[in-house]
Parts: structure tokens; sequence; C-alpha cells
């Protein structure tokens, strides 16, 4: 066989090699390992019981119609349910940075149609999503 220096690429190519299957191992470990499995556990416990608050909220909101005629809050339980769910399964795959937007998304959005439910408390949906700037129209449009 020749000699490696003859052919640098080669070289370089099973060093890339090497330090890909150092980094793959490294990754399969900390996913074995009991910190990560009992983060993970966390949140997972974190989602189910969110959404079982979720639900509890919804439940409570069939004893009188005006609420869901009302309340935007009521009217995106979905949305805020599919963003916790699509977090944690961003978060199992390693995607942080889409799972901390949809983080974001849930925060804002929960505060803002809270805000907005208490300060108007018997006014429309429609015209709570009109006052709504950045989150209008495009995000719930589909509450209305």
């Amino acid at each position: 066989m020749a000699d490696e220096s003859e052919y640098p690429l080669r070289a370089k190519l099973l060093e890339i090699e090497r330090g890909r299957d150092a980094a793959i191992e490294a990754h399969s470990s900390l996913r074995s390992s009991q910190p990560f499995a009992d983060a993970t556990q966390r949140t997972e416990k974190l989602v189910s019981d969110y959404a079982r608050g979720l639900h509890a909220v919804s439940l409570m909101s069939t004893r009188a119609a005006v609420f869901t005629e009302t309340r935007l809050s009521l009217r995106i339980l979905d949305l805020l349910l599919e963003s916790a769910i699509a977090t944690l399964g961003l978060i199992h795959n390693g995607s942080l940075n889409p799972a901390r937007r949809e983080m974001r998304f849930l925060l804002e959005a929960s505060i803002k149609a809270w805000w907005l439910d208490a300060i108007e408390p018997g006014g429309s949906v429609a015209r709570k999503i009109a006052f709504l700037d950045d989150l209008g129209a495009a995000r719930f449009r589909e509450v209305i």
C-alpha cells in the first residue's frame, strides 16, 4: 500500500470519519445516561401535566357557552396543545432552537390571550384578534 503522505485527502477523510464516529459514540452515551433519561422523563411529565391542565380548562368552559364565544384563551387551547406537543418532539430530536421558538409562542400567545380576556371579558374573539398586532390574524385566523 502507498504511503499516506501520497494521499493527504484520504488521511484527512479518515480523520474526519474518526471524529464523526467519536461524536456519535459520545451522543449515544449521553442519550443512554441516567441524567438524560431523568430530564426526558421530566419534560414528558411537564407536557403531560400542561395538556391535562388545558383539558380541565376546556371542560370547565363547557358549563357556559358564553365563555367559548367570548374568550380568546379558550379558543386557542388546541393551538397551545399542538405547540406543547411539538416542543416535546423537537426536544426529543435535539432541535433546541425551534423548541425555544415554540415555547416562546406558548408564553406569548397565552399571556396575550388571557390579558385580552381579562381587560375585555365580554368582547368578541374577532375584536380581540384585531387588537393583537404581531400575533393577530397570521396565527389565530382559524379561531374566528
